[in-house]
């Protein structure tokens, strides 16, 4: 380029196409971040449930936990889901059980469904309110009184 003048380039064509956002899914990690409120307002929010993600190389993990407030933030892993950029196929982890293909949204819920209806999940829960109930009231208040 000469010095003082300056070229205009010819425009440049956009080369995206025009439905590129048109594709309407939901996140697993939304679906989880969604379980993860539901499982506070249900237990008037003495639990909740909180999802810690991670994002390397292609792929995301996202960990769901039973995190009991006044138990000194006392967590419980429950389960794991990994997948790629592309959101489906995922694995579901379960600690003690093998990991399991998941293809798709409705086999997501599904999944997620029996894992929260399950017993080992309900054993946990109800262990979990039975502690906090001998935690002094002022604790527990404190604990959740920013929550609702």
């Amino acid at each position: 380029m000469s010095e003082g003048k300056f070229y205009m380039a010819a425009q440049i064509q956009d080369l995206w196409p025009q439905d590129l956002a048109v594709r309407k899914q939901r996140a697993p990690v939304a679906i989880l971040r969604h379980q993860a409120t539901l499982l506070g307002q249900k237990t008037n929010f003495l639990l909740e449930g909180r999802v810690h993600t991670e994002g390397n190389e292609g792929e995301f993990a996202h960990k769901f936990y039973i995190v009991a407030p006044a138990l000194n933030d006392y967590s419980h892993l429950l389960f794991s889901i990994r997948h790629g950029i592309t959101l489906y196929p995922l694995t579901l982890t379960v600690t003690g059980e093998m990991d399991r293909p998941i293809l798709d949204e409705g086999e997501l819920l599904d999944a997620l469904r029996a894992r929260f209806e399950s017993g080992t999940t309900r054993d946990i829960i109800s262990s979990l309110l039975a502690q906090i109930e001998a935690v002094p009231p002022e604790k527990v208040l404190e604990s959740i009184v920013f929550k609702k």
